[in-house]
């Protein structure tokens, strides 16, 4: 019996031996967390860092680790036991910093199209985990106001075009001296190759000269922008055309000039005659009345 209780204790020596290891390796392998920030903002045409990092509880051997970034389910970047690879624009930390537990994705100039759901997943031996990031693209909005003089009395529009931002929702108004004004109008948003969007404010109305001066101001919110921007334009405003009354003034004046004249010659006639009466001359009368009446006449000395 004695024999047979020595040989079990043997085996149970043995087992044990052999299931330490495993258990340790499970254990370590299990030590393996991976860390990603739920999201992250980039401008566009600005670099981008997707952050990520992993923890085995140990030093990091470089001929054990992996590290693959996925753009929803296109590969982009990744490490493999000593071998890296990445697509354009995507980098991958050094080795050193590999071994520090980091394994940040570096993306370079961002466009709006790179924009959206980043996977990091590190394997460790026989151990995997992953992290997710959303990134999320950023454009402020560029402001112009085309500037010309309005007319007193006569429809005008004010334009305020804003282009070159991303995301396509924007707030803005016009303020006329400070104060809001209804009634603008504001077209669809245009999306450019690029991926960002241009849209246009139009504010009609009717203005008189007393609206000269006045500020008129285009102001926009933007998610891009830290704080609101406002482009000012001063209205100039020019008479209306008063050419015909101008012209019919000018025609009053001289035919009434002409018409003195006439007169003045008529009865400087008459009293010249006065010295040397005679008869009136029936086609005097006559030539008066074609005066009078605006026919053409002739005048005899």
């Amino acid at each position: 019996m004695a024999t047979v209780a020595g040989q079990t204790d043997a085996w149970a020596l043995r087992l044990r031996a052999l299931l330490l290891p495993l258990l340790f390796l499970e254990t370590a392998g299990s030590q393996l967390q991976v860390t990603t920030a739920p999201s992250s903002t980039a401008r566009v045409g600005s670099g981008a860092l997707l952050q990520c990092r992993f923890d085995i509880g140990g030093p990091v051997a470089l001929n054990s680790l992996q590290v693959t970034w996925y753009f929803w389910e296109e590969k982009v970047a990744w490490y493999d036991q000593g071998s890296r690879k990445a697509l354009h624009k995507a980098s991958l930390p050094s080795e050193k910093e590999l071994q520090s537990g980091d394994a940040s994705l570096s993306l370079a100039a961002v466009t709006v199209p790179d924009g959206g759901l980043y996977r990091c997943v590190v394997g460790y031996g026989t151990q995997q985990h992953k992290g997710e990031t959303t990134l999320h693209l950023l454009a402020a909005p560029m402001i112009s106001i085309p500037r010309k003089p309005a007319v007193a009395d006569a429809e005008t529009s004010l334009l305020c075009h804003m282009w070159g931002f991303f995301p396509k929702d924007v707030d803005v108004v016009w303020m006329r001296d400070g104060q809001v004004l209804k009634g603008s109008t504001l077209s669809s948003p245009q999306r450019n190759p690029d991926g960002t969007f241009n849209l246009t404010l139009t504010y009609t109305f009717t203005p008189t000269l007393s609206d000269a001066g006045s500020i008129f101001s285009c102001h926009i919110r933007h998610k891009a922008l830290e704080q609101p921007i406002q482009e000012d334009v001063s209205l100039d405003i020019l008479a209306g055309d008063r050419t015909g009354a101008v012209v019919g003034a000018v025609l009053g004046i001289l035919l009434g000039a002409g018409a003195a004249a006439a007169a003045a010659i008529y009865f400087w006639r008459k009293r010249k005659k006065a010295w040397h009466p005679h008869p009136l001359d029936l086609g005097e009368v006559s030539h008066l009345q074609a005066l009078v009446s605006g026919h053409p006449w002739t005048l005899r000395a």
